[in-house]
């Protein structure tokens, strides 16, 4: 979650409140946590955080949702220099309107959020995973897209880590991920 300055907080902690709801949406939360098997104080407090972190952000984006399966019919479309050339703008340009609108500095740490986080867990572009190894940073990006979305996400994060970081990147791509290093 995002601190009052834009950093991630480390510690929290949980106060009680009441509130009113909506007796449909009631109902709903109780189906839902129980296939979920968690108690509806954890699925309401997962939907507040998920709000927090990032769909409160959503509209000011101008975010749209697309069926996966559209969104790998779009890209199939596309050659693939116009992709790079659109993942380049929206690397540099784009992601650091996202920072500055939702107010966090242009940190390595938080650029990592970020990208885990806004274009990982909630727009669902891929799976992110990242590690140390002989003093570089890499970032393995796992989707089910094809070779031309992971062509569009390596330029990006790229992009965003050369443009706003000043830190060299390679890429290796393949059908769905792309790994992104970077030079620590």
């Amino acid at each position: 979650m995002l601190g009052k300055h834009g950093t991630t907080n480390q510690k929290r902690r949980t106060i009680g409140f009441s509130s009113r709801i909506d007796e449909q949406c009631l109902e709903i939360l109780h189906e839902e946590a129980e296939r979920q098997e968690i108690s509806v104080n954890a699925l309401v407090n997962r939907i507040l955080q998920q709000y927090c972190d990032h769909y409160r952000w959503a509209e000011r984006f101008g975010s749209i949702v697309l069926a996966s399966t559209t969104t790998a019919r779009i890209i199939a479309c596309c050659p693939e220099d116009k992709l790079e050339e659109i993942a380049e703008i929206s690397g540099s340009a784009g992601t650091k309107d996202a920072l500055r609108t939702i107010g966090m500095p242009p940190t390595y740490d938080n650029l990592m959020f970020f990208t885990k986080n806004s274009l990982g867990k909630f727009a669902n572009w891929f799976k992110f995973n990242r590690y140390t190894r002989n003093r570089k940073d890499i970032i393995h990006l796992r989707h089910e897209l094809g070779k031309k979305w992971s062509i569009f996400i390596a330029k990006q994060a790229s992009t965003m880590i050369e443009c706003i970081l000043n830190k060299k990147t390679t890429a290796e791509i393949f059908d769905n991920y792309a790994t992104i290093e970077i030079t620590l």
